[in-house]
């Protein structure tokens, strides 16, 4: 407890806390609104997991020892005050219900829908003949580790499934049929070991649900949600096995206190982050990662030598366990803001991502029912969670396009609406 109840530590938790109170009392979604995903989510890696970790006497990974969380929490201290400025700048954004009816609905181009659908369905089905998942986890299935990277940019087949699976529950009205599908989609990301997505989509799902069933979403529910979600996040971690399946056999001498009190990868983004944020930063990155995303846009088999983020190995330089640099250890954004513009990159840099993300929200509002519904409750999970704990700026943006703009899309060239009785203009 000593690394966590420092002046710095008790500060950045008390801020922590007050913006998510205040998130949970004032928006209509409450306790899993976009601020309050965003403070829960620092308190679980920068202050619950080390707490657990360190009871449980586990102080090193990867040959490195945490000594120090004071510069971590000045770290995310000044994300979450960016963060937060940019949600209380264009509050009135959040604070409009995305489940009222408006007086005039857009229709969704039912041809787009089923195209984008296809087209998942046809990544889905390019994966399995490339030897890159193993749908049905057979022993006899000839899995291509080594051509892992090639044609990378079908996975994204696998975030569109996410919005047209929202789409499709909340047209349906959460029935049999949907759930069904959703399940199937669940099963899809559990093979591949995407943890992370079967995540947004729970978290999306359960949003989606309570506010169109129009019930509170309270703090106790998260708080259940968030015990629920640690559980299931630490089981997939350690039964998933890239591509291949799940493998049951490595639970052959787990205990369930195993799936609260050991974080495994996970717990290196707390290292990482103490590490970057201790010590003198190297050259800044810059626009570098900027630029980067968007030359990652094009297919590597059209640009082969296309640019790396060469800056992102600085993360391993505090791990001296030999191979740590092949170790794919993961970083939150803060580490990835600080090596980009240094200390004042982290405030400015969390104020424009959050600007981007509510003014994305605002966007939603203007489409139909269900896309405005499914935007809304994708948004909180994916930029409070999923963007703060990957700091790569490149993947962020690349899986952000194919995540949200199938909900634009299914709206593209339809001109049609139809009023709403009993509706008012939002």
């Amino acid at each position: 407890m000593e690394l966590i109840d420092t002046p710095v530590g008790l500060f950045t938790f008390m801020s922590l806390l007050l913006t998510f109170i205040v998130g949970a009392r004032v928006l209509p979604l409450g306790a899993l609104s976009l601020p309050c995903m965003t403070a829960i989510t620092s308190v679980i890696y920068f202050y619950l997991m080390p707490a657990i970790s360190l009871a449980n006497g586990i102080d090193e990974f990867l040959g490195m020892n945490l000594k120090s969380l004071v510069w971590a929490h000045w770290s995310v201290f000044l994300y979450i005050a960016g963060a937060a400025t940019a949600v209380f700048v264009q509050s009135d954004v959040l604070l409009a219900d995305p489940s009222v009816p408006r007086k005039v609905e857009p229709e969704m181009n039912l041809f787009a829908f089923n195209i984008l659908w296809v087209l998942a369905v046809v990544g889905l089905i390019s994966q399995i003949a490339l030897g890159k998942l193993n749908l049905i986890g057979s022993e006899m299935y000839s899995f291509d580790a080594d051509a892992i990277g090639e044609l990378a940019f079908i996975t994204e087949a696998y975030n569109m499934m996410v919005p047209l699976t929202l789409i499709l529950l909340l047209r349906d009205n959460f029935k049999w049929r949907s759930l069904l599908v959703l399940g199937l989609v669940l099963l899809v990301f559990l093979q591949i070991g995407f943890r992370f997505r079967i995540f947004i989509v729970l978290a999306a799902v359960a949003t989606s649900f309570l506010i169109v069933r129009h019930i509170k979403i309270r703090i106790s529910f998260v708080i259940a949600g968030g015990a629920a979600a640690m559980f299931l996040m630490n089981l997939l971690g350690q039964i998933r096995h890239y591509g291949e399946g799940v493998d049951l056999s490595r639970l052959e001498d787990a205990s369930i206190g195993d799936f609260f009190g050991t974080f495994g990868g996970e717990y290196g983004i707390v290292f990482v982050t103490a590490y970057i944020a201790a010590n003198p930063l190297p050259d800044l990155a810059m626009f570098t990662p900027w630029t980067i995303a968007i030359a990652r846009l094009v297919p590597s088999f059209l640009w082969h030598e296309k640019p790396k983020a060469d800056f992102m190995d600085y993360l391993s330089t505090g791990l001296t366990a030999e191979g740590a640099n092949r170790a794919g250890v993961a970083a939150p954004q803060q580490a990835e803001m600080l090596l980009q513009f240094g200390w004042f990159g982290v405030p400015f840099l969390a104020f424009l991502y959050f600007s981007i993300a509510v003014w994305l929200i605002s966007r939603f509002h203007k489409l139909g029912r269900d896309a405005r519904i499914a935007g809304c409750a994708l948004a909180p999970a994916y930029f409070g969670f999923y963007m703060q704990t990957r700091g790569y700026f490149f993947q962020i943006f690349a899986d952000a396009i194919f995540m949200f703009g199938p909900l634009f899309l299914v709206h593209a060239w339809e001109t049609k609406s139809k009023s709403t009785p009993g509706s008012r203009q939002v």
